[in-house]
């Protein structure tokens, strides 16, 4: 809808950055680590289906120090709080999408059962 905006406007290649992203926190009584790495993997390969390449927000490095922080703002790291300091399974996710997917243009959908839609296409 945002992008039919823009090519009534003129502008063909609107810069379409992520500046609030999801927001998936793994403190005790949210998600799991892999219910985490998951859900920031789909967030991703969706918003890039969507035209979106630059993303200045989620993927948080670290978990919040405290858990009023966590509650607040930065529960959802791809590490632990420091002194731990050690990455969880979105860790890898990121190091591989960012590695795989990098520039990687948008090519199409791919079929899947309703009510799934899935962006795992992409042209080389």
């Amino acid at each position: 809808m945002v992008k039919e905006e823009y090519r009534k406007a003129g502008i063909e290649n609107p810069f379409l950055p992520y500046v609030e992203g999801t927001f998936v926190p793994t403190e005790p009584g949210a998600c799991t680590w892999n219910e985490q790495a998951d859900l920031y993997h789909r967030w991703s390969l969706i918003s890039l289906a969507y035209g979106i390449t630059h993303f200045y927000s989620g993927w948080s490095a670290w978990d919040a120090g405290s858990y009023y922080g966590a509650e607040h703002y930065a529960g959802c790291g791809i590490f632990r709080r420091i002194p731990h300091n050690d990455p969880k399974p979105a860790y890898t996710h990121f190091a591989t999408m960012t590695r795989m997917l990098d520039r990687a243009k948008f090519d199409r959908w791919l079929p899947a059962p309703p009510p799934f839609r899935t962006p795992l296409s992409r042209a080389l």
